[in-house]
């Protein structure tokens, strides 16, 4: 997802959290006195305590579907509600929640969901459609010669976030997290794509950082000319350590 070479390019202006490897030595030699200039500043996402965070929810809402995909891409494809599936993702993603709320102490998560596609994209989508076509006949192929392993990295390839997918976590995020204004987690479905609608919160002031992976947003950071942290910023929400990557001014 995001602008293909964007990253890459802004590489060098990437502050590397403090466990990469490129901290590792010069940070612990007082005769680098580059360090002190290329490596500005570290952040942790703790220090979005008592804040607000605006979340690429279709993004956590993919790899969801990784738990279950093979029984996900088969009920998508009948048109039949798999109730195992719909466990699992919404599991995922209640859990994700749950480790912004009680181990970085954010005040409040806004999982925002993508609209209706967009149609400049529609040539993109229906490459994707069609590469995807093709994965999920594969993976039926391989299913059916007992190929379980190699069968269930063709439906990973297959999965894909949906709008009932969507409805299906909400639903299950008021019953954990309540609604109204005193909800920890609150749902938030954009227009269209969900990178406008990361944008917008922080330009006004709801949220003050973005997860995400998709690069875009980071061009209406510029547009907006509001920067705000965004996932590079919020790199990694892992289960041992939180870091952040952050871009320097």
């Amino acid at each position: 997802m995001g602008i293909a070479g964007l990253l890459k390019n802004l590489h060098p202006l990437l502050v590397p959290p403090p466990t990469h490897h490129t901290n590792r030595n010069k940070n612990n030699d007082p005769n680098n006195t580059a360090s002190s200039h290329s490596i500005k500043i570290r952040h942790n996402i703790q220090q979005f305590a008592s804040k607000s965070l605006a979340i690429d929810a279709s993004s956590w809402l993919y790899k969801s579907a990784y738990t279950c995909s093979e029984r996900l891409v088969e009920s998508i494809e009948s048109g039949i509600r798999d109730p195992v599936a719909e466990q699992k993702y919404t599991q995922y993603m209640i859990s994700r929640c749950r480790e912004l709320i009680q181990r970085a102490r954010v005040q409040t998560v806004y999982l925002v969901f993508d609209g209706v596609r967009v149609p400049l994209k529609a040539d993109t989508n229906a490459e994707r459609e069609r590469r995807r076509r093709v994965n999920l006949a594969e993976a039926r192929r391989l299913a059916s010669m007992g190929r379980r392993e190699e069968a269930r990295e063709r439906y990973n390839r297959c999965v894909k976030g949906t709008e009932e997918m969507a409805r299906v976590v909400c639903a299950e995020v008021e019953k954990v997290f309540g609604r109204g204004e005193e909800a920890k987690v609150k749902c938030v479905f954009s227009p269209y794509e969900a990178d406008a609608q990361l944008a917008k919160l922080c330009v006004d002031g709801v949220c003050h950082a973005v997860v995400t992976e998709d690069s875009d947003v980071l061009v209406y950071s510029v547009v907006c000319r509001c920067p705000f942290p965004s996932e590079e910023i919020l790199l990694s929400v892992g289960h041992s350590r939180f870091e952040l990557v952050i871009l320097v001014d």
